[in-house]
């Protein structure tokens, strides 16, 4: 695991990706390189230590990693049918495996930290 303090260098290697990207681009060509920073900086925010890490977190972290793969397979499976769908005489551009990684990452980082907030609520029965 990585230790809790890489957690701010996370975001700020979003952040800078973010900034590099939005000057050189201006978001036109989403592909030009910035998805490998975002995914390393997802990378870091979501397999960062927490303050407590138990059993209890780290089942949590896998159960976000395993219905975030399941959700981001069937999103970008649908993505790519829905392309292939329309009849062109070129074979039309699909999602590639970083923008997958991108969606599958914000899914479970949502996940892990809402299922984290339900779990610590009070009056809260298993």
């Amino acid at each position: 695991m990585i230790p809790a303090k890489f957690k701010l260098l996370g975001f700020i290697i979003i952040l800078l990706a973010a900034a590099a990207h939005l000057l050189n681009t201006g978001y036109r060509d989403w592909s030009s390189g910035a998805d490998t920073a975002y995914v390393l900086g997802l990378l870091f925010l979501f397999f960062a230590r927490d303050k407590i890490e138990d059993e209890r977190v780290q089942s949590l972290k896998l159960k976000a990693l395993t219905v975030a793969f399941c959700a981001g397979w069937a999103v970008v499976g649908t993505i790519r049918f829905i392309l292939y769908l329309d009849a062109r005489p070129v074979t039309p551009p699909s999602v590639s495996a970083y923008d997958a990684m991108i969606l599958m990452l914000v899914i479970a980082h949502a996940l892990f930290h809402w299922w984290r907030f339900q779990d610590g609520r009070p009056g809260r029965t298993m």
